[in-house]
């Protein structure tokens, strides 16, 4: 679990990698090929699984731009930029962790069907969807897709691929939040927002940053809905983890209301 537990602590620092590189390209990150092209350098996608149809829920492109699904959920794409060097450093981490840990389609299925034998759990779950990563390695397009995946990694909280592939799904979930906020400002006026709210009740726990924003949802009416989610700290297996959340909800005409719900063993 030792290695499990700093996949994610590596995931959690990609934030600060990103701050550093507005100062100058980080050592080490060359230019990402065919930063001219309009294919993204990296996508996360979604393969419905009653249609079959792929929904796009991040594309981020050499030159930093960057398309979320929108927040109400309609089929469109929204809008927001990173610099260049930014995207860079998010691309060398995920290829970094892809690499590390031999992710790949294949891999992971192996490894589900040889803890679904040590447990007796099944690893096949019905009418789920396809988390789909899309990244260039070893100058070809590498598609890694893993079905039913918050599902698994509860199941089978000791699969390392698994759970790998799961701390790059979380950290680019969370810039597809970012995206759907409105961008940084955005996000972080919402954090702050968050972090009153959760002083205000818990002063020992730390504030919300815009690195914990885990869900933007929104309705054709304008109302939105925000969710923050952080580990407990302690808490690194999936199968056992206790979270803290703070939820945000807006709706025009109405004064905004943040909820705090805090981690089991808190509340006991």
């Amino acid at each position: 679990m030792e290695s499990i537990a700093m996949m994610k602590r590596q995931f959690r620092s990609a934030a600060i990698l990103m701050s550093l590189s507005l100062f100058g390209t980080i050592p080490g990150v060359t230019a990402l090929a065919g930063e001219s092209s309009q294919t993204p350098a990296l996508e996360l996608n979604i393969h419905l699984c009653h249609t079959g149809k792929r929904q796009a829920v991040l594309r981020v492109f050499a030159d930093g731009r960057l398309q979320a699904s929108s927040p109400e959920n309609d089929g469109r794409l929204v809008e927001d930029r990173i610099t260049r060097e930014e995207a860079q450093a998010l691309v060398a981490e995920v290829k970094a962790a892809v690499s590390s840990c031999d992710l790949s389609t294949t891999t992971l299925q192996s490894e589900l069907s040889e803890h679904s034998r040590q447990t007796g759990l099944t690893a096949e779950i019905q009418d789920a969807d396809d988390v789909a990563l899309v990244v260039e390695m070893d100058a070809r397009p590498l598609e890694i897709r893993c079905t039913a995946l918050g599902v698994l990694c509860q199941r089978f909280p000791r699969a390392e691929r698994l759970q790998s592939f799961s701390a790059i799904h979380d950290r680019l979930m969370n810039l597809t939040a970012i995206v759907q906020a409105g961008g940084r400002p955005a996000a972080e006026k919402l954090a702050l927002k968050a972090s009153l709210q959760m002083t205000a009740e818990h002063p020992e726990i730390r504030p919300w940053s815009i690195e914990e924003l885990a869900m933007v949802r929104a309705r054709p009416d304008g109302s939105r809905y925000i969710q923050f989610r952080r580990r407990a700290s302690g808490s690194e297996s999936a199968s056992t983890e206790e979270v803290w959340l703070t939820s945000i909800f807006e709706t025009p005409g109405r004064e905004t209301r943040v909820s705090v719900q805090p981690p089991e063993s808190v509340i006991r």
